[in-house]
């Protein structure tokens, strides 16, 4: 209904995915980084239960999602919609400077799986919203692909630091994340 509109979305994307080092990216303008948060975690659970889309999720396994102690509230707000539960959404210990800390994340997916849950969302933080905490993308996204969740970086604060050429190093592994705010 707006094609002029779709050709500015189209081609903004595509340099934000080459930006990012996306090879095969793709993605979609929304109102903001809550409903983009949303939208990560919502494509990871059809990802990992797609018979949710058609069933709901009130026969599902019980699946778990992994942020930092100091990211966005949104999150709590998207398991919540997506039926996944506020208390399926496990917090991570941060560090003095507000970054989450590897091992704690680690930690946090072995002990849901001890319970038989299903680990499927991990989401670092580009610049958290209180102290401003890029954590540490290539070493929670090595994490996230090893027990098989989907690596999700919301970098609705601070993703726009992309663009610096003097603190792009702040996002060294972002080509490999699933998703991107």
């Amino acid at each position: 209904v707006a094609p002029a509109a779709t050709l500015v979305e189209k081609e903004l994307i595509g340099k934000m995915c080459g930006i990012a080092g996306f090879k095969n990216g793709s993605g979609i303008f929304v109102t903001g980084g809550s409903n983009a948060n949303l939208l990560a975690m919502f494509s990871a659970r059809n990802k990992f239960f797609p018979e949710g889309k058609i069933n709901g999720m009130q026969n599902s396994p019980k699946f778990t999602a992994f942020v930092s102690d100091q990211a966005h509230y949104s999150f709590g707000t998207a398991a919540n919609l997506l039926g996944i539960g506020s208390e399926a959404l496990i917090k991570v210990k941060s560090d003095e400077n507000g970054k989450m800390i590897p091992e704690e994340l680690e930690k946090e997916i072995f002990a849901s799986e001890q319970r038989h849950e299903i680990p499927f969302f991990v989401a670092a933080t580009a610049g958290t919203t209180l102290l401003g905490a890029f954590d540490s993308i290539s070493d929670i996204d090595k994490i996230a692909k090893k027990h098989n969740c989907w690596m999700h970086l919301d970098g609705s604060f601070g993703g726009s630091i992309i663009l610096s050429s003097k603190y792009k190093n702040l996002f060294k592994g972002i080509e490999t994340v699933d998703s991107f705010t």
